[in-house]
């Protein structure tokens, strides 16, 4: 796990709740209303926070191995984004392709990449993002498509030419919506991924440990729950919440090995991994998965 995503936003909380506490004293004396200003300013914190959330890219590097087998069948398929017809499903969804692009862009084999970044395209403008991908853009695209590393970069850039588009646009309601879609998307890829649960307990684990990711965004997702776009979602954002609080963790002692010339770390805090609460977890983000990408028709 790469808990640089994680560290960044508890440092800010504690700068924060501290900086608050302070503020308290201070407001009493100087103005009457002190919890408009702590609303500001939890706001803009969390606004922070999603500048440090991975990309549906990073969250699936982190947990595929090296040589992990793509089924492009598990994507949503491009032909259904026609189907989606409101803001809000149109949003979602397109965190779903993004997130399918960089999936996808794992095989080796030619597959319809192309065809997920008209999509991708397609949708940016239904909810009024523009210049997301220019004619030269598009033909990097196609001159990389045999490439995987650059098409997994691209995707990335992608993701967030999007944060920065919104934000400077004060839309972060709109990648509230889209990031829903990017990582539930991205955690159904990934269950997906285990057909033999003895052979993917360490994936498993990484899926596990997403957690922190998603709670993080959670905490963001929640000062947008007013707007009647993301109130439609929440529902959702609840169910995952719950499927991933549901894990249990244990403590185990924390020992530094020597590999080399390569420290690896182990112990701390462990997610338990056992075939029942993989079953609930997967079950839970298919059902999730499913009704993001239903039909509007």
């Amino acid at each position: 796990m790469q808990y640089s995503y994680i560290l960044v936003p508890v440092l800010v909380f504690i700068l924060l709740f501290s900086g608050c506490n302070s503020c308290k004293k201070e407001k009493k004396e100087t103005s009457e209303k002190p919890e408009a200003t702590e609303t500001i300013l939890i706001k803009d914190t969390l606004n922070e926070v999603i500048y440090v959330l991975p990309s549906p890219n990073e969250i699936l590097a982190e947990i595929f191995m090296d040589e992990v087998k793509i089924n492009p069948s598990f994507v949503n398929p491009h032909t259904n984004a026609k189907n989606y017809l409101d803001t809000r499903s149109q949003a979602v969804n397109l965190g779903v392709y993004i997130a399918d692009f960089a999936y996808l862009s794992y095989s080796s084999e030619n597959t319809t990449e192309l065809e997920y970044l008209k999509v991708i395209k397609k949708l940016s403008e239904e909810v009024n993002i523009y210049g997301l991908m220019e004619n030269k853009t598009m033909e990097r695209i196609q001159n990389n498509l045999t490439e995987k590393d650059s098409l997994n970069k691209i995707s990335q850039e992608l993701y967030y030419k999007i944060s920065n588009n919104l934000e400077n646009s004060n839309r972060e309601n709109i990648f509230t919506l889209i990031s829903t879609g990017a990582i539930v998307e991205s955690l159904y890829l990934s269950v997906m991924l285990v057909d033999d649960f003895d052979d993917y307990k360490e994936i498993i684990e990484k899926m596990y440990e997403q957690k922190f990711v998603f709670d993080n965004f959670y905490e963001y997702a929640q000062v947008y729950t007013d707007d009647p776009y993301v109130k439609l979602i929440i529902d959702q954002l609840e169910v995952l919440k719950q499927t991933f609080d549901q894990i249990k963790q244990e403590e185990k002692e924390q020992k530094v090995i020597k590999e080399g010339k390569t420290l690896r770390f182990t112990g701390g805090t462990q997610f338990v991994v056992n075939n029942e609460n993989f079953d609930r977890f997967k079950t839970n983000i298919i059902s999730i998965r499913d009704e993001i990408i239903k039909s509007n028709n």
